[in-house]
């Protein structure tokens, strides 16, 4: 197999070696820039494709980017980059399903990152120019990006081909800390609420050929809810070597984590108590190690060629506690002494692992769910760069291919439990023995890209970009259980895009745009689409009807200026943008079954996301300031009739109907990111922060029949304090005010675990005051 990809990346690079071929020789333009919260330069370069190095001037591209520091990142003190993003991005808004810090979902415009199998995934998330949504769903593990090492993060909003498969909403990089970019060595403590303690250290030095890094981040915390400690440690070290017209590096990442997610509640229990939790225990344990070897040579004549290749391991092992539909028989196929499944009409009794029935006086009504996934990633991207006229025109040539591969291992059983009285579940020992409650799977999946993209600049005001990539996807189930999960898919396309950028003045540029991407169905999304048997995610799939691949096509138009005034150079920078992103054969998780968050996933025909989003910051004197705007209307297009069956709306058979227009749930149509800065002194600075969310519709109520989520203004302030030049305190204070909000809604029924409820609505809570302080030495 690794045979087998080597071949493919020799091929790509000559292919792109042979396009470069036909053009004359010239000088190519590097560039870099950055973009500060609390200190705006100007920014100039963006990542074009996902390879780092590779970048054009911002006013060539027709794309919108949000580019965020070092110091916008150390700014807003997140756990995850996706704190950062929901933060300072605009149309990007969290969803706190899981209800664990490091475990958050984000959507941008709509499209959703998020952890969990039961997310439709729509970005597409690099690290050093390694694509790092997880091969079995295209999920992101946000914890195991290490935050502390990240220099840059850039958000590419809307669909983009050339990013490759899931950039429907667009694409998330990360370019992390070398020793060229990083030259001092640090230590960060940190304490606070919750019993966080964190500590992280860090070292960069070069010789001015040879670089290294290294850093390593631990947190722990108790969490705010019942039962929810966390543990994290992350590391990550680089080595780079530099030369007149190359550089060459490796970085390694290492992370362990032990989360505790407990998830959503339900509404009558969380207005008795916000922290307290419907079941447990609910742990992911992750392990990942991950080697990544990235070029730039600068050839000859013009042409240069950036290069990544990287071998990704991950295990990771989850337990959930449930309660159970099981109970004594009560028909005639068994005695009431055994153990069925929905005892009644339709019971079925339930045999363990040996085949045997199971005494009803053994067990409680509770389950544990444990999953294993054991996934080897291994890929590559090689790309030539050309900067060059062409017919006397300015011209900038990018062409490349990649190949991202995955073979993943998943296992998982259900030990029958006692579901004691707070609520957690106890193991009896005995393990559940059919193919509902037993998955051993193994898949692999190949995704295999070709892109082009070429920017000519037709005057001195206008340029003209045109960029495609084709996308081949092979997936491949083997069912080692029995043989209800096997199949083997294949899907392909090619996706094109075409856009302008007009100056209109110095300072002010026009961009429009229209493009298409595709996603595809996952192994786990192909392994969970039985509407009969619905899923108890994240730990068990069954038949596998055929999915069809989501296509997505946008059109996107905007204006974005920057101005330079003062002696002290200060400075404000504003966009506005609007877009239509419509998608074909949607593929939406359903809500349904015994267990909160059970379901499946089917197509839902079309979806429609249509929008605004307004931006600007700036510095003035000792002030500085941002403020983000964005309206997302995420619609379903197309009549459809869905199973909901604790929505107070569904009808006899347990279904509801979606008309056009319904809007998607758990996507406010408003948010707002407002941020204010003022340096006391040169040492001293103090800042404010808001995010305002409007409402959202619950899960299974997409025919938005029943009332939302209400919206919520949370707002958080910070200080930090330059003691000496090498020593720095902080003080951050979140939700100031104590708001009593939530980020996530689901219906589900609640009657099994507390029978004298009857609000079916369950939602994830969010977090309360909080404070930490901080302490930072540089030596």
């Amino acid at each position: 197999m690794f045979h087998c990809l080597v071949r493919r990346i020799q091929l790509g690079l000559a292919l792109c070696a042979s396009i470069a071929a036909v053009y004359d020789p010239g000088r190519v333009v590097a560039q870099e820039s950055g973009a500060s919260i609390y200190a705006v330069p100007e920014i100039n370069v963006i990542g074009v494709t996902p390879v780092q190095g590779s970048g054009l001037d911002r006013d060539r591209v027709p794309v919108n980017v949000i580019t965020l520091d070092r110091s916008d990142i150390r700014a807003g003190d997140p756990r995850t980059p996706a704190d950062i993003l929901e933060l300072r991005g605009a149309g990007v808004s969290r969803v706190d399903s899981q209800n664990n810090p490091f475990q958050p979902n984000i959507t941008i415009r709509g499209f959703t990152a998020s952890p969990l199998l039961g997310e439709p995934q729509g970005l597409a998330i690099y690290q050093n120019g390694v694509r790092i949504n997880e091969p079995f769903g295209d999920t992101v593990q946000w914890d195991l990006m290490p935050i502390f090492a990240i220099r840059r993060l850039q958000v590419i909003q809307g669909t983009n081909p050339v990013f490759g498969l899931n950039a429907l909403g667009g694409a998330v990089t990360a370019e992390m800390n070398n020793g060229f970019n990083f030259t001092d060595s640090t230590v960060r403590l940190e304490g606070g609420s919750f019993g966080r303690v964190q500590g992280a250290g860090e070292y960069g030095m070069n010789t001015g050929k040879l670089g290294v890094y290294a850093g390593i981040n631990g947190v722990r915390e108790n969490g705010w809810r019942d039962d929810s400690p966390s543990r994290l440690v992350q590391g990550y070290a680089d080595a780079a070597s530099r030369g007149d017209n190359h550089e060459l590096g490796a970085g390694l990442t290492y992370v362990r984590s032990d989360l505790t997610g407990n998830g959503p509640a339900p509404a009558e229990l969380l207005a008795a108590d916000r922290s307290a939790i419907f079941t447990s225990p609910d742990t992911t344990k992750n392990t990942l190690v991950m080697l990544a070897l990235r070029g730039n040579i600068e050839m000859a004549h013009a042409l240069s060629f950036q290069s990544s290749v990287y071998f990704r391991y991950n295990k990771r092992n989850t337990i959930n506690g449930d309660d159970s539909d099981n109970g004594p028989c009560e028909g005639f196929e068994a005695p009431p002494a055994f153990l069925c499944e929905e005892p009644g009409d339709e019971e079925e009794e339930v045999e363990d692992i040996n085949g045997n029935l199971i005494s009803a006086a053994a067990v409680g009504n509770g389950n544990l769910n444990r999953q294993r996934t054991i996934t080897n990633g291994a890929g590559g991207s090689l790309q030539a760069t050309l900067d060059k006229p062409l017919f006397g025109m300015r011209n900038s040539l990018l062409v490349g291919s990649a190949i991202d591969a995955g073979w993943t291992k998943f296992r998982s059983h259900t030990e029958l439990g006692v579901l004691n009285t707070d609520r957690s579940v106890s193991g009896a020992g005995i393990f559940l023995g059919t193919g509902d409650f037993i998955t051993r799977l193994n898949a692999r999946n190949i995704y295999y890209g070709l892109y082009i993209s070429d920017t000519l600049t037709l005057t001195d005001r206008l340029n003209v970009t045109a960029a495609a990539r084709f996308n081949l996807a092979e997936v491949d189930l083997n069912d080692r259980f029995g043989t209800a999960l096997d199949g083997s898919h294949r899907f392909s396309r090619a996706n094109p895009s075409i856009g302008m950028t007009y100056q209109l003045a110095p300072q002010i540029n026009l961009y429009g745009v229209y493009a298409e991407a595709n996603r595809i169905p996952t192994p786990a999304e192909l392994s969970c689409a039985d509407p009969n048997q619905p899923c108890r995610f994240p730990n068990a799939f069954v038949s596998d009807p055929p999915l069809d691949q989501v296509i997505s096509r946008t059109i996107e138009g905007g204006v974005r200026a920057r101005y330079t005034f003062g002696k002290q150079a200060d400075n404000v920078e504003w966009s506005l943008s609007g877009f239509r992103t419509r998608n074909h054969d949607d593929i939406i998780f359903v809500s349904a079954g015994p267990v909160v968050g059970s379901g499946f996933f089917q197509n839902s025909g079309e979806t429609e996301r249509t929008g605004l989003e307004f931006g600007v910051q700036g510095d003035l004197a000792q002030w500085n300031w941002y403020a983000n705007y964005a309206f997302v209307r995420a619609t379903f297009e197309s009549a459809l009739t869905i199973l909901s069956p604790d929505n107070p709306s569904a009808d006899s058979d347990g279904n509801i109907d979606i008309s056009p227009g319904d809007r998607i749930p758990n996507v406010p149509k408003h948010t707002s990111k407002l941020g204010l800065g003022y340096a006391i002194t040169d040492r001293w600075v103090v800042a404010a922060e808001s995010v305002i969310t409007s409402s959202r519709y619950f899960r299974g109520d997409e025919n938005n029949s029943q009332d939302p989520l209400n919206g919520a203004a949370v707002f958080n302030f910070w200080s930090t304090r330059q003691i000496t030049d090498a020593i720095q305190i902080k003080l951050r204070v979140n939700n100031v005010f104590d708001k009593k909000y939530e980020t996530f809604g689901i219906y589900a029924d609640p009657t099994d675990v507390f029978p004298g409820f009857t609000d079916n609505r369950f939602a994830g809570p969010g977090q309360p005051r909080s404070a930490w302080v901080g302490l930072t030495a540089i030596f």
